[in-house]
């Protein structure tokens, strides 16, 4: 029994440290310079904002432009990646744990979501500003802030779906030093997607 706990955490470990601190370090590294007028860039235009959806990845969000698709091998799993640089970085990974790592168990779907993301801020040396637990259906989920190493923002939210593991996350410029209206700008541009994410019934 210990041994298979102890094997049920280095899974959780692995994968929840590649699909979020791949995100983290690449968003980090990947940051457009502050855009000089908000008003300006495609993420600011209503037209530019159209839904995005994926059959295999059973799931569905609005965005400024189409992501670019990417998978990483994790072992014998699979990371699926989709990503969109604007103004902005958007991006949607998910990774299947195995059947038996799931969010049945109250007490294991706890320690997939915490672990992981206390895990991947450690890993990239961000700052977890804020976190706080939610949910999309029945699913638990963990929603953060984290500035990054350079002062980028990053927000996102994590579900764990069945044995499926979602990372939904949009990297916006430093705030500090900017305009007021700029971080306005920066957060209602987050909320507005991190919000538009939905799941597609099988």
């Amino acid at each position: 029994m210990n041994k298979r706990r102890r094997e049920v955490s280095l899974i959780i470990a692995a994968v929840s440290l590649c699909l979020l601190g791949f995100l983290s370090d690449s968003a980090s590294l990947a940051q457009k310079a502050q855009p000089k007028d908000v008003s300006a860039v495609v993420d600011a235009s209503p037209a530019a904002w159209k839904e995005f959806s994926s059959t295999e990845g059973r799931f569905a969000i609005r965005l400024p432009g189409t992501p670019k698709e990417s998978t990483q091998s994790l072992g014998q799993m699979n990371l699926r990646i989709f990503q969109l640089q604007s103004a902005f970085e958007y991006s949607v990974m998910y990774a299947d744990y195995p059947e038996e790592i799931n969010d049945s168990d109250p007490a294991l779907a706890k320690r997939v979501l915490d672990n992981g993301l206390e895990g991947a801020v450690a890993a990239v040396n961000a700052k977890l500003v804020e976190v706080q637990e939610v949910s999309i259906g029945k699913h638990p989920g963990r929603q953060y802030v984290e500035q990054m190493p350079n002062g980028t923002i990053m927000r996102g939210k994590t579900f764990l779906v069945g044995n499926r593991l979602y990372q939904i996350a949009i990297t916006t410029p430093k705030e500090e030093g900017s305009l007021a209206e700029s971080v306005r700008f920066y957060r209602d541009t987050a909320a507005k997607y991190l919000d538009s994410f939905r799941l597609i019934e099988r």
